[in-house]
């Protein structure tokens, strides 16, 4: 049991009120404590006056915590992401529920300061505790995480976003700021900042336990418009689609949707003559076009559980796209570390 920091005068009379010790055993504790450098709790669980768990309920009592006992914590945990089994198990917390932007864990530690910076930095959501022991929050974690009930509440550690960027930097032009120097002529100072104007993909996986891969998809394409007035900037138009798939293991997704219509109107014909009025019409003509286009995405995860698989997806890759296989073997390699053969000297010349 880890209490970092505790009223050891409160927590006992809290002990002593929910008839757990007597008056004698405080006191004796307290002795203990002073010679010791023991927590009041340590000390009292070390004495065998009362249990670890008895003293956290009391000290969730102290700090109005809500306290679960080992039967009490839930059977299915929620999947956080950057929370980890690793993560989980060192800093001794499960996650209990997500509600819009708070995470409500359990731990055995609620006085430490350090396990709610780190988790509100990590998942950057609000945290609410609970307390709970630690040896019911640890067979939680095994339930949960190594028998799920469900492929994904298993969740793949140290998943990220995997961002793709077909696009180019397009020129967008802010405010204007005048300055006056002296007090015959003002200077203006225009802002410019950069946006993406393509294709960017952006795909969250998820690997559960049986080989299913749970996707999050968010697709968006900028394209360049007309020139806007005053600055003459161009306009960005923006299309976005996001959805959620679940997937086995090298099931192919086909996503589409993001649809464009683009009409132009374009003038042919012989210059000087097709500008006459009235004859200019014999010798031109106004051609109008329309261009329909649909971005389809082609995605199919696979799981790569080893580096022997890893290798056979990438020979697989490369055998079925010929111009990836040529980038590679033009790609620069580092240097070898091999030892350099050597090379016997040529002999002189007679």
């Amino acid at each position: 049991m880890a209490i970092t920091a505790t009223s050891s005068r409160l927590l006992g009379e809290m002990l002593v009120k929910e008839a757990l010790i007597t008056p004698e055993v405080l006191d004796l504790a307290l002795a203990r404590v002073k010679t010791s450098g023991e927590l009041l709790g340590e000390a009292l669980v070390a004495m065998g006056a009362v249990g670890a768990n008895d003293v956290l309920r009391v000290v969730a009592m102290q700090h109005s915590l809500p306290y679960l006992s080992r039967d009490e914590l839930p059977s299915t945990l929620p999947g956080v992401k950057n929370l980890s089994l690793k993560y989980l198990r060192q800093y001794g917390v499960c996650p209990l529920s997500v509600e819009g932007s708070a995470l409500t864990v359990a731990t055995s530690d609620p006085l430490n300061p350090v396990i709610t910076d780190d988790l509100r930095q990590v998942t950057g959501m609000q945290i609410k505790l609970v307390v709970s022991p630690l040896d019911a929050i640890t067979e939680a974690l095994e339930r949960a995480y190594e028998g799920a009930a469900t492929p994904l509440q298993r969740i793949v550690e140290g998943m990220e976003d995997d961002r793709v960027v077909t696009s180019q930097q397009v020129p967008i032009g802010g405010t204007t700021t005048q300055t006056a120097q002296n007090t015959t002529s003002v200077v203006g100072t225009q802002s410019v900042e950069y946006r993406d104007a393509g294709v960017i993909l952006t795909v969250t996986p998820r690997i559960g336990e049986k080989g299913t891969v749970a996707l999050d998809v968010k697709q968006e394409v900028n394209d360049i418009g007309a020139a806007e007035p005053p600055t003459g900037s161009r306009r960005i138009i923006k299309r976005e689609a996001e959805t959620s798939v679940v997937l086995i293991n090298n099931q192919t997704l086909v996503l589409g949707g993001l649809i464009r219509e683009r009409t132009s109107i374009e003038d042919r014909g012989i210059p000087l003559l097709k500008d006459i009025p009235i004859l200019g019409y014999l010798f031109g003509a106004k051609v109008r076009t329309l261009n329909k286009t649909e971005l389809v995405i082609v995605i199919t995860p696979r799981v790569i559980g080893t580096p022997l698989d890893a290798a056979r997806v990438t020979d697989d890759i490369l055998r079925s796209n010929p111009e990836a296989a040529a980038s590679m073997r033009l790609s620069p390699r580092p240097p070898s570390t091999a030892p350099r053969p050597l090379v016997p000297p040529t002999p002189a010349p007679q």
